[in-house]
């Protein structure tokens, strides 16, 4: 199951009247991805290290290997997942979804649907959704990077939509940099960025999780978490820009907090390639987008329930 997110943001956005906050409105997603990166980058150069290092009996009893410890191999999961939450953020009516789920993972790399929580990687931890890659890990660290299409949002999506512009589907950009505390509690920062330039903005987090078996075919995960935007995404999601023909008042929101999150999930195998999981999480908006008009109720839930077939060609 993927992590609930934990958000923390670095500093407000300066006004958009400044063409220095513009330029510093760019840079600082891109200045904290160079410095992920970087960080994966001498993950692999640690991997590469002299052969001495291959002896050393300082690691942890019990500690499963690490990604690139491990050989290469090919597996896919595929499934169906039904959910139920709002249809929007902010929104007070609830929709129920009936959606595909699917991961293929050769190695480091894997491709995932969005409703991730219900594929697992080898080692037991929620996969990225989107096109990912595992870039390595220093002792406790570990560092992911994925890519995504954000399907981005529609005025016909709900009544309170409509007359406000369409949110164009674009790519993100996901890195993260997690921490592990002990064998089943981690700590994780996470950025996602729009790289296509389509108005959907940047978001931060932080998380904290914790999972493990709760028998030998049961695994259990709960999370926390505190999310940011930049001002970007705060107007293509919770503002109303002057000129529309949308019955709600111009709102103009700056950067902030966004929302908090807590969740909890289980998974079930219950014969050698089939796996059964539930999730359940819920979310308040803060900040900017609460006291946006479009939000209609701060406090909103989702519920998914999956199954999914594991297997190797």
């Amino acid at each position: 199951m993927t992590h609930t997110q934990l958000f923390l943001w670095l500093q407000p956005w300066r006004q958009r009247g400044s063409s220095v906050s513009q330029r510093y409105l760019g840079v600082q997603p891109w200045l904290f991805a160079s410095v992920l990166m970087w960080s994966g980058a001498m993950a692999q150069a640690q991997e590469q290290a002299p052969a001495a290092h291959a002896t050393d009996q300082s690691a942890e009893p019990g500690e499963a290997p690490r990604p690139e410890d491990k050989p290469a191999s090919f597996d896919y999961q595929v499934g169906v997942a039904m959910i139920w939450g709002s249809s929007y953020s902010g929104s007070s009516k609830q929709t129920v979804k009936l959606r595909p789920v699917w991961g293929v993972q050769y190695g480091r790399f894997r491709l995932a649907t969005s409703r991730a929580s219900l594929v697992e990687r080898s080692g037991g931890q929620g996969a990225l959704p989107g096109a990912s890659v595992e870039l390595g890990s220093i002792d406790r660290w570990r560092f992911d990077a994925a890519l995504r299409v954000d399907a981005g949002r529609k005025s016909k999506d709900a009544p309170e939509l409509q007359g406000l512009p369409d949110i164009d589907p674009t790519l993100r950009l996901r890195l993260l940099a997690e921490y592990r505390l002990t064998e089943d509690a981690r700590v994780g920062l996470n950025l996602s960025t729009d790289v296509a330039n389509k108005r959907g903005g940047t978001l931060l987090s932080l998380d904290y999780g914790r999972g493990g078996s709760l028998a030998p075919q049961w695994r259990w995960s709960a999370g926390v978490g505190l999310q940011a935007a930049d001002a970007t995404y705060m107007n293509s999601y919770h503002g109303i820009p002057p000129g529309t023909t949308s019955a709600w008042p111009v709102y103009q929101p700056s950067s902030g907090l966004h929302s908090a999150r807590a969740g909890v999930g289980v998974t079930w195998r219950f014969a050698p390639h089939w796996r059964a999981g539930a999730a359940a999480g819920v979310s308040t908006l803060l900040g900017p987008a609460a006291d946006s008009p479009l939000t209609q109720q701060r406090v909103g839930g989702n519920v998914t329930v999956g199954l999914v077939y594991i297997g190797k060609p």
